[in-house]
């Protein structure tokens, strides 16, 4: 037998539900797609290239590569230049580092007189791996966001969220550093919002190298969860859980998110179809704990991205027939945890004749003889109301028929 597994991402293939990205307060967005304009249409907001920027492989459809000497693209005197005030704002794009050395500049909003105040600018330090984000209305009224990259992650996603006196910064959809100040700071200024460049470096501070994809920007603080819903995790195992659990000789196929990757090594190679590609099916060859983990390589920059899955391979021979567990209640409430119901350890049933769930009119709601199928809470098409039913289990057990009985109660 083969499984097949899923994860949610955009940040992946047409067979996963993506989850909602927000345009509440969405002013300007820039997918960097092979154009240069705002895609919610407004054309006042549109950029402007100039040195030698181009368009390739992105972490959705296109990026762009900027060549951290004088590329730039600016949007010149558009309305999204007025969202960096006092008011709350929240600023969301992707990354790829392309090496390179000083101080470098991802986006920047300040006055081409560099006064020194009313500054908005995000920059990356390639030999630290560091982003930081700064808001500044003056020298000692300013909030300074910075984070040490440690993820295995070429691409990364940054969110910088300002919400009255406070300033949160994300990276890869998780929240790594929340500051305040006593007033909000008012950080509007005569300059226009620059991709990959400033008008005022000091001499160790640099253009950036490296790709720009997905930049958008939000007249709100943007929530916790929004956040997380703008990253689609790309160059990443494809899984809804942490761990695959088959048993020993039952082959997992593997898929991936978003990737422009050229080259995969998959490690350990033993088991895996062939470890040089994106999507192998692997079939492990002993039981217990196996961590695969795989390497994506390109030719758009050095980085080398890596992911791992955890595969549990279990013994047939090592299981409990007559030990099989269902949970006494679950919750189809749409929350997104303990939607559905089913048998908690399928893989000990050597030979499932019926699971039926009825109601107290004898109805039977649900009914199959797949260990692994899961009961939704539906019923004729109509979610089932709180209340208690009752299970039956008719199943093989070295030999033998047995019955186990049970109830179950929906919560909503």
């Amino acid at each position: 037998m083969r499984y097949c597994f899923f994860l949610f991402s955009v940040f992946l293939s047409g067979a996963v539900a993506l989850p909602a990205q927000t345009t509440i307060g969405l002013v300007a967005y820039y997918t960097l797609d092979s154009i240069y304009r705002d895609v919610t249409g407004n054309t006042a907001n549109t950029g402007t290239p100039a040195g030698g920027p181009y368009f390739t492989c992105g972490a959705e459809r296109d990026a762009l590569f900027l060549d951290g000497q004088d590329d730039e693209v600016v949007i010149l005197s558009g309305p999204v230049n007025d969202e960096f005030d006092d008011e709350d704002v929240t600023v969301s794009l992707y990354i790829k580092p392309a090496g390179g050395d000083g101080t470098q500049y991802v986006l920047s909003k300040r006055s081409p007189s560099c006064f020194g105040g009313n500054e908005f600018y995000i920059r990356y330090v390639p030999s630290s791996r560091t982003v930081n984000a700064v808001l500044l209305e003056t020298p000692d009224k300013s909030v300074f966001l910075s984070h040490q990259l440690k993820n295995t992650a070429c691409w990364q996603h940054i969110a910088v969220v300002r919400e009255g006196g406070r300033a949160r910064l994300y990276i890869n959809g998780e929240r790594v550093q929340l500051l305040t100040t006593a007033n909000r700071l008012d950080i509007f200024n005569d300059g226009n919002l620059t991709i990959g460049n400033s008008d005022c470096k000091t001499a160790t501070e640099k253009p950036f190298r490296g790709l720009v994809d997905e930049l958008r920007v939000y007249n709100r603080a943007l929530d916790d969860k929004e956040i997380r819903e703008l990253y689609f995790a790309p160059d990443q195992i494809q899984s809804e859980t942490a761990v695959i659990n088959v048993f020993l000789g039952e082959s997992v196929d593997i898929e991936l998110t978003n990737t422009c990757a050229t080259s995969f090594t998959w490690t350990p190679a033993d088991g895996v179809s062939d470890p040089t590609i994106a999507d192998p099916a692997i079939t492990p060859k002993e039981k217990g704990e196996i961590l695969y983990t795989v390497a994506l390589a390109d030719t758009i920059t050095s980085c080398v991205a890596r992911d791992s899955i955890l595969i549990d391979v279990i013994d047939p021979d090592d299981l409990d027939c007559n030990a099989i567990f269902l949970p006494n209640a679950f919750t189809p409430n749409g929350d997104g945890l303990n939607e559905t119901y089913g048998i908690s350890n399928p893989y000990s049933v050597q030979e499932l004749l019926s699971f039926d769930i009825i109601d107290r009119w004898g109805n039977k709601v649900f009914s199959t003889t797949d260990p692994f199928e899961r009961w939704d809470g539906f019923y004729r098409g109509k979610a089932v109301n709180s209340g208690v039913m009752r299970y039956q289990l008719n199943f093989i057990c070295e030999g033998e028929e047995q019955v186990l009985t049970g109830n179950v109660s929906i919560l909503r």
